[in-house]
């Protein structure tokens, strides 16, 4: 009786063919780094992330506005990455509230709801206003560049602080340079008059002191 051998023998040999062109290894590329997609503009100052850890200690802007506190945040720019002051334009925003499809359920995001999300919470730069005199508020030292991206106060070559009519200003810092200002020129008017008893000096006077 035979046995069954189930091992396959080749009677022939195989061939083996000549080496190609396309065959030879290639030597290997050189790969050039990957340029960033991420974000654009320069860095944050050292100053202005300080400005965003107070904006973050107030919790989220909007969830303040909904009537309750949420510690966690990210830094939302205002108007892009690129433009002047944008590191200062900014909001403390929940995940919900900053990009859609994150964070707790309900949330109105401003990525990409931004007319529905300032028709219910305001307009951005307000809000930021707001954010800013919450801080104040708190006796938090706020940045001048913060402020002044805000449009809360201006400063003038004489280095005179006045309010931009949205209502948000220093106050103090307001009352007590009009304060100075009118102290002085009320004292060079009496210094002059008294001298020469002529009231176009002291109108004179209080024109260079201004």
């Amino acid at each position: 009786m035979s046995v069954w051998n189930s091992t396959l023998q080749r009677r022939t040999p195989l061939r083996v063919s000549p080496a190609r062109k396309n065959d030879r290894p290639r030597a290997a590329k050189e790969r050039r780094p990957m340029k960033s997609r991420g974000m654009k503009g320069k860095a944050p100052t050292a100053e202005q992330l300080r400005f965003w850890d107070l904006l973050a200690s107030l919790g989220c802007i909007a969830s303040r506005k909904d009537g309750f506190f949420d510690p966690m945040v990210s830094i939302h720019h205002i108007d892009g990455r690129t433009k002047p002051n944008a590191h200062w334009l900014v909001l403390p925003l929940s995940a919900g509230n900053h990009q859609d499809g994150t964070g707790a359920p309900g949330r109105i995001a401003v990525h990409p709801h931004k007319a529905r999300f300032e028709d219910i919470y305001g307009r951005q730069i307000n809000l930021l206003r707001e954010c800013i005199q919450i801080l104040m508020d708190q006796g938090c030292a706020v940045p001048d560049g913060a402020l002044r991206a805000a449009g809360m106060v201006q400063t003038d070559q004489k280095g005179i602080v006045a309010s931009s009519g949205d209502g948000f200003c220093d106050t103090e810092r307001l009352i007590s340079t009009c304060q100075l200002r009118k102290e002085a020129v009320l004292s060079v008017n009496e210094e002059i008059s008294t001298a020469t008893g002529s009231p176009h000096n002291a109108d004179r006077a209080a024109e260079i002191v201004s």
